[in-house]
């Protein structure tokens, strides 16, 4: 699936969500479901190369500020979380984690609530195919992350680095 296909995909279902992860989830499944089982599959693909791409230490010293701590899983929904804002919001995080300062995150239940759409193509798939997508496309491109973030790592001990790192950041409410 080409980018402009995949971020056409991303927008359209969160211009009719009105913002909430949850309304998108649904209506991001009601647009998949139209489509291919190999589109589904491509659609999978293009969703976890986006979040590769966004797997660095840069960003997950953002997100584990802003939470409060961040561990594995909950960067992989951050990422997932950033993606759903569309592919304007993705690169200015991509390119400057400080981005992410503009309030368009007021909660860490947000992050939580992303977790449902690193499922949403999964889930599709099985509806229209009645097989798990990894028995048909099993070496699929994205379906391994790299094992290590892109970039210099920092110490989650040293609030004050972090601080000194992204100095519009504040951490957020959890819910």
């Amino acid at each position: 699936m080409d980018d402009d296909r995949f971020w056409h995909i991303i927008d359209q279902s969160g211009s009719s969500a009105g913002g909430s992860v949850e309304d998108q989830t649904g209506s991001l499944t009601a647009t998949l479901a139209g489509l291919t089982a190999q589109e589904i599959a491509a659609f999978d693909v293009a969703f976890a190369a986006h979040r590769d791409e966004l797997y660095s230490w840069d960003l997950w010293g953002a997100a584990y500020l802003l939470m409060g701590g961040c561990s594995d899983d909950c960067f992989t929904d951050f990422r997932s979380w950033v993606i759903a804002q569309g592919q304007d919001y993705f690169e200015a995080v991509k390119s400057d984690p400080q981005a992410l300062a503009d309030g368009r995150l007021k909660d860490a239940g947000q992050v939580a609530e992303a977790e449902l759409l690193s499922y949403v193509a999964m889930d599709v798939y099985v509806e229209a195919t009645g097989r798990e997508i990894f028995m048909d496309y099993g070496s699929r491109p994205g379906a391994e992350i790299a094992a290590e973030p892109t970039g210099q790592e920092w110490d989650e001990d040293d609030e004050d680095a972090l601080r000194a790192r992204y100095p519009k950041l504040n951490p957020l409410p959890y819910w």
